[in-house]
């Protein structure tokens, strides 16, 4: 029943691959060019976009799956578009003009943005041994479930991913002028402002979450239910995974891809190796706590490793005055 319906998001969605990714990068961009609030606003129009065109695709011509997968695919494009435009403006910092191939300097991107590739792969790849074993275990049920959970998880998500980037940024521009003692204030702050966050949101989803839950599902008791278990042990993932993204991002941001993968692939291993081990030991609570587990382990080692890293530019700042 999901296969085919699936499919037939894939191949409309995926004839609007490449603006969707230039989207994120161009996003970037604008970040890196002090137009933060642009990107906000693009992302905002591209929600409402979406909103519009699925009403129309989906209420009124009935287009199903597909009419979804076209109204993201044209508002990313929309989006694009307003982005691209100000790269070709003669005012802009960073624009579109000649170029010629610099190997080394694709080469130096590619390096440092290893980590962030590695990242991305093993949430996928993660995602995708998660929904098989909940699969294996609960049928669409589980799957289903486990969507509301992350639609719900989707707006702490969002907050700690905007402050990542927007520390990123900050931390790379200190990083070049050697002012490492405002990135040690910056880390710092952040990681206390994302538990902050963590630890309110995850207050308020097991205190609200059937309300929450209900937005989405409101007759299937099943999901209703598994939904429940889920959020109730998997909640506690976001006092840990904020300061992870935080930490992992500025070492990307300081050109250290090798310690930001290295704590990449630790995070992803740890979840997947849970997912095999806990439930064994604890059922299905123990499926539910294999985010929660994996995200303690690696921040205590992302600590550890921050802890060094600020010592050293502690010494460097001392040695450069």
């Amino acid at each position: 029943m999901l296969f085919p319906m699936v499919v037939d998001y894939i191949r409309t969605f995926g004839v609007f691959f490449v603006p969707v990714i230039l989207n994120i990068l161009l996003g970037i961009s604008l970040q890196s060019m002090g137009k933060p609030q642009l990107y906000m606003i693009g992302n905002l129009l591209s929600v409402v976009l979406n909103i519009i065109l699925d009403l129309i695709f989906i209420c009124v011509f009935d287009m199903g799956i597909a009419g979804a997968a076209l109204a993201s695919g044209i508002s990313a494009t929309i989006v694009f578009i307003l982005f691209f435009s100000n790269f070709i403006s003669k005012d802009s910092i960073l624009r579109v003009g000649r170029w010629k191939m610099d190997f080394k300097a694709i080469g130096r991107m590619i390096y440092n943005g290893s980590s962030e590739a590695i990242t991305q792969f093993s949430a996928g790849f993660s995602s995708m041994i998660f929904n098989w074993i909940l699969i294996s275990k609960f049928g669409e049920i589980g799957v289903s479930s486990f969507a509301v959970v992350q639609y719900i998880s989707l707006v702490v998500n969002a907050v700690i991913m905007g402050m990542s980037r927007g520390l990123g940024a900050i931390s790379s521009v200190n990083y070049g002028a050697k002012e490492y003692s405002r990135i040690n204030e910056l880390i710092t702050m952040a990681i206390k402002i994302v538990t902050l966050v963590g630890v309110v949101c995850t207050a308020i989803l097991i205190i609200f979450k059937s309300p929450l839950i209900s937005l989405f599902v409101k007759d299937n008791l099943q999901v209703m239910t598994t939904s429940s278990e889920i959020i109730t042990f998997y909640s506690f993932n976001f006092i840990f995974v904020g300061a992870n993204i935080i930490i992992n991002t500025l070492y990307t941001a300081t050109n250290n891809p090798r310690t930001s993968a290295i704590l990449a692939i630790l995070r992803y291993v740890l979840l997947m190796g849970n997912f095999f081990i806990l439930p064994l030991m604890f059922g299905n609570i123990g499926l539910w706590l294999s985010f929660v587990v994996a995200e303690i382990i690696c921040v205590v080692v992302s600590y550890v490793c921050l802890r060094k890293t600020m010592q050293k530019w502690s010494i460097n700042q001392s040695t450069a005055e």
